[in-house]
């Protein structure tokens, strides 16, 4: 359901789990996004990825978005059948069904200078969602 809203219990995790989170949100991006809204997000990847990447190597989790980097790659040759499958009960298209939202950060990561940046960034994704919405994943 669309509308629905689920509340997730954050605690501190491991780098065990960061592997499945970075490995399968690029999976679940390549195999249920039309491609269209894969072209259109690149500008949003291009700044949330390499930030990202800087951020797992400051905490000391570097190995691990390697790992998911070279799990992910091991994914890529079944991802035509896994894109088939999506498309054989896919019924709405992209812009019909995806939402921007406020990047989720636990309170104990954040400092002042980290909030504001994340407030900008948080804004200038809204900003390029809307756009896109009102654009190319309008039809």
């Amino acid at each position: 359901m669309p509308d629905a809203l689920v509340l997730h219990g954050s605690r501190p995790r491991s780098d065990w789990l960061f592997y499945y989170q970075l490995r399968n949100r690029w999976h679940f991006m390549l195999k249920n996004y039309q491609w269209r809204t894969l072209i259109a997000i690149l500008p949003c990847l291009a700044v949330h990825e390499p930030l990202q990447l800087v951020i797992m190597h400051a905490k000391g989790h570097g190995a691990t978005y390697w790992k998911a980097v070279r799990g992910l790659i091991a994914m890529l040759p079944d991802l035509a059948r896994d894109r088939a499958a999506v498309k054989r009960f896919r019924r709405l298209p992209d812009g019909a069904l995806l939402r921007s939202d406020r990047l989720i950060v636990r309170d104990d990561l954040m400092t002042p200078v980290t909030r504001l940046g994340k407030k900008w960034y948080d804004a200038g994704l809204a900003a390029y969602w809307s756009l896109l919405r009102h654009t190319v994943l309008a039809g």
